[in-house]
């Protein structure tokens, strides 16, 4: 079976896509609208194309008002044509589901990812018409989580099958238990892009706040991650004079990714909206209690006060009092830690979410 990925090649998610399935026995392609920063795939065997037009990130709206979008799609069509793929499947409903659709292929499998249907049909009567006719021409369509589901919902009345962006329980495993005495300097973190939608100068407040707090523990905040909004964070850590307990780290690649949350005690992701939170489970799946805010799908996959604490959008006293709260109970974070891994095995084991897309394939690959 040969399947074709119509997604972003630098994402983490279509990468461990396409290893995945490539490992499984499927010949996998990957047509992305930018060009690849690594060649770690091509060493695998899998095929590769991108049109070259494109060098930055792509916003929607700017995409479609793009000459050389046209020229994309007549790329995708000679992609087809070489690789001859049994399935089609685009990673985000409204760039690549488009281009997916109007190459006409078939069987075609479309899996939302976030912003495509929060954001996308929202942002004018185009982008509303461009998402329902993509959905119209999928043959199957797919979600992360049941928000994001809900969400696609409301533009297609087919059926939206669940499957995560798991996560590989091996690679993210908690860390060897600590001596005795534990460790003296609690470390507190986060993975996220530096985008004001990722609530990091909330997160830093929120440090500030528990600092004045617990004057007498050593604490210490790492925050992974680059964005347009890294100077005027690092400005805010400053004001705060928080320079000396702050580290930023950059982009992490995501094969470093589970050495570093084994350096934390806490996890915080004080999102403003999230449509999943894969890096929450990442973290979960290393026995870390989270403090997340409520939002989209972080209140999908934290059970509240069972492998985390939920706290309101936009509160850092409410954040700093659940981190309080478990830096001053360590039998609480073990606990929450535990359950939190447990609840990652159970429901997004990658092994399992990679299987199931696999059946799905397999079951329209044989007309079943």
């Amino acid at each position: 079976m040969r399947v074709l990925l119509l997604s972003d090649i630098n994402s983490a998610h279509t990468r461990r896509w396409a290893i995945s399935l490539q490992n499984s026995g499927i010949e996998t392609g990957i047509f992305s609208l930018l060009p690849p920063e690594t060649i770690e795939l091509e060493y695998l065997g899998i095929k590769i194309w991108h049109p070259g037009l494109f060098r930055k990130g792509i916003s929607d709206s700017g995409l479609i008002r793009k000459a050389g979008y046209l020229k994309a799609a007549g790329f995708v069509r000679r992609c087809i044509d070489q690789f001859k793929p049994d399935i089609l499947h685009a990673h985000y409903a409204s760039s690549y589901g488009l281009l997916a659709s109007v190459s006409h292929f078939h069987p075609f499998f479309l899996t939302v990812w976030g912003s495509d249907v929060f954001d996308f049909p929202k942002s004018s009567l185009l982008g509303k018409a461009i998402l329902k006719y993509n959905f119209r021409k999928a043959d199957r369509i797919f979600s992360t989580g049941r928000i994001l589901a809900t969400e696609a919902r409301k533009y297609t009345r087919k059926e939206i099958g669940l499957i995560p962006f798991g996560v590989d329980t091996q690679k993210f495993a908690p860390p060897p238990p600590a001596g005795p005495e534990g460790r003296e300097v609690i470390m507190i973190g986060t993975i996220k892009a530096l985008e004001a939608i990722y609530g990091i100068d909330d997160l830093i407040k929120s440090f500030a706040v528990l600092c004045d707090k617990m004057p007498g523990r050593a604490l210490r905040l790492t925050i992974a991650g680059t964005g347009t909004g890294e100077k005027s964070l690092k400005a805010l850590t400053g004001n705060l004079n928080l320079s000396h307990l702050v580290t930023f780290t950059g982009k992490i690649p995501h094969d470093q990714v589970p050495g570093l949350l084994r350096t934390f005690d806490i996890f915080m992701n004080l999102s403003k909206h999230e449509s999943f939170g894969v890096s929450v489970l990442e973290a979960s799946a290393c026995g870390i209690p989270v403090v997340a805010t409520q939002t989209g799908g972080l209140a999908e996959v934290i059970e509240d006060h069972e492998t985390g604490i939920l706290v309101p959008v936009g509160d850092p006293e409410r954040a700093a009092q659940a981190a309080e709260q478990l830096i001053a109970d360590p039998a609480l974070r073990e606990l929450m830690g535990r359950k939190g891994r447990e609840r990652v095995i159970q429901l997004f084991d990658w092994k399992s979410n990679v299987d199931t897309m696999i059946r799905e394939y397999q079951e329209i690959y044989r007309g079943t």
